[in-house]
């Protein structure tokens, strides 16, 4: 991977604890199904010139993608979800559901809730060719 460096799982907490995440990415969660599990769980860190800029937890060697590079090499490219507005957002995110699950979900409740509380709002959108491929859309909130 490149620009990516095997690392620790403190190098994991302090990326996670500088930039949020997922609850299945959460260093509590791994912690919790680390022992219970034989994952042979590496993590991979990489900096930005002083500090972290982001951090990953892999299970059996199985990488996930991490250089911009090769999304843009291979005609994709990554937006972030506030960069389009939520009612395009919503659409989009709707779209995709209902390509993976043959249902839709309630576009105006997900508006209405994300229109109210914007800072909700956290993740990325994939594109493959200029079409929407994969949305990673996380609820966050902080104390």
């Amino acid at each position: 991977m490149f620009g990516w460096k095997k690392a620790n799982v403190s190098n994991y907490i302090e990326a996670y604890n500088l930039y949020d995440g997922g609850l299945s990415t959460s260093p509590e969660i791994l912690t919790f199904l680390h022992p219970l599990y034989d994952l042979n769980e590496k993590h991979y860190v990489r900096h930005n010139k002083e500090r972290i800029a982001a951090a990953i937890c892999v299970w059996h060697d199985q990488f996930l993608a991490g250089d911009p590079d090769a999304y843009h090499k291979n005609e994709g490219s990554i937006a972030n979800i506030n960069n389009i507005s939520t009612s395009d957002f919503v659409d989009l995110y709707d779209e995709l559901y209902f390509m993976r699950r043959n249902e839709h979900k309630n576009k105006q409740i997900l508006a209405g809730v994300l229109n109210e509380i914007p800072s909700l709002k956290l993740g990325n959108i994939l594109f493959y060719k200029n079409s929407p491929a994969a949305v990673q859309f996380v609820i966050k909130t902080n104390c």
